[in-house]
């Protein structure tokens, strides 16, 4: 992840911490407990005790990092956060309480030191949000109308040359192309925002319609995958119970082939919804390439890759009259609500994209591009 962008995870969560007040919260949640293990049979106390419960799950459900985007989730995926924060801290602590239900002693010193090592953790993020801002780290995180595509392709560390980086942009560079044509009536160039290392990360800046592209092709290819992982599970069966070779044989052949005839169909859909130009042979032309882009995609994403987007609300247009807009400012407004349309559009797709993980037997099956990128 790119320092900057690290920084404003970092800063997120902390912010995310200070603003819910969890760990007030969660501390007014071990007291009530206190309270209820010295006095057993006061019912008042009971009652506190399920308020406060009730109080932190509020404040937990609350937290702005529930629904985490792009490298934000990265972040809290890549450090173990998940069970710190927001409603995975309110899973923690129902945990822990369920599982000592009949010892209030034993529940609350298990609350105690899971409160302990919540603190812990903020108090190391604190540190390193507090070191960076001293040191003046870049601090980079979303802003009004961003426009992003995050690409990132898992590399162990030694074992890429430079010749294979530019192999994997200039197929990143030709797909992308593709799409734009397909999808941006206006063309727009997605150029490189920022890079960073570990795995291979590009983030890129593009127009919303490409983004749109992106998600259609993902969502498209991520649903084939899952298809084709299902139809993985019976060969597995067929093999099992001992089928006869043959069936075995011709079954896996079939479902390699309808990999193939699925991502053509998929391309050359998408290309006749979405592609407005009137030159057929140009559309042919695109047909064959998406598919080309797609039998990648399918590598890439079955390899480990992914893909996030990040498209972000305009800033708040502030109109003079508004009661009676300029014509500029209703072309500006009329743009904002595009925007936003594609913004939602975007979300539909991704809801539908299930996270894979890589299997090596799916990455040799899938159908590969029928020529390299030169």
């Amino acid at each position: 992840m790119d320092i900057s962008r690290f920084h404003f995870a970092v800063d997120t969560v902390v912010t995310d911490f200070r603003s819910i007040r969890a760990i007030e919260h969660f501390g007014g949640l071990i007291n009530a407990l206190s309270s209820v293990s010295s006095q057993p049979g006061q019912p008042q106390l009971v009652d506190q005790y399920k308020n406060q419960l009730e109080a932190t799950r509020k404040a937990l459900e609350a937290s702005s990092l529930n629904n985490p985007k792009m490298e934000l989730s990265d972040f809290i995926d890549q450090f173990s956060l998940a069970k710190y924060i927001g409603n995975g801290l309110f899973v923690s602590i129902i945990n822990t309480i369920s599982e000592n239900q009949f010892a209030p002693h034993a529940a609350l010193q298990a609350l105690q030191a899971l409160l302990a090592s919540v603190g812990k953790k903020l108090s190391e993020l604190e540190a390193i949000n507090n070191a960076f801002s001293e040191l003046e780290v870049p601090f980079e995180g979303q802003t009004d109308g961003d426009s992003e595509i995050e690409i990132k392709i898992p590399v162990p560390q030694e074992t890429k040359t430079l010749n294979d980086l530019s192999i994997e942009a200039k197929e990143w560079h030709r797909d992308i192309s593709t799409i734009s044509e397909i999808f941006d009536p206006d063309r727009s160039e997605t150029t490189i925002r920022t890079l960073a290392t570990g795995s291979w990360q590009f983030y890129l800046a593009s127009a919303p319609l490409v983004l749109f592209g992106v998600a259609k092709c993902v969502r498209g290819v991520n649903e084939i995958l899952q298809e084709f992982i299902k139809t993985k599970d019976l060969w597995k069966k067929l093999i099992e119970t001992k089928a006869p070779e043959k069936v075995v044989k011709d079954y896996e052949q079939h479902q390699q082939e309808s990999i193939g005839i699925n991502l053509n169909n998929l391309a050359s859909n998408l290309v006749e919804e979405h592609y407005i130009g009137n030159d057929q042979g140009r559309k042919a032309e695109l047909k064959n390439a998406l598919t080309q882009s797609l039998k990648r995609l399918s590598k890439k994403l079955s390899d480990g890759s992914k893909v996030s987007l990040r498209l972000t609300k305009p800033a708040p247009l502030k109109l003079a009259n508004p009661e009676n807009p300029t014509v500029d400012e209703l072309a500006a407004i009329e743009s904002a609500n595009k925007i936003e349309e594609v913004r939602s559009a975007i979300l539909i797709e991704l809801d539908k994209v299930v996270q894979l993980e890589h299997d090596p037997e799916i990455f040799k099956a899938l159908p590969a591009p029928d020529r390299d990128v030169p």
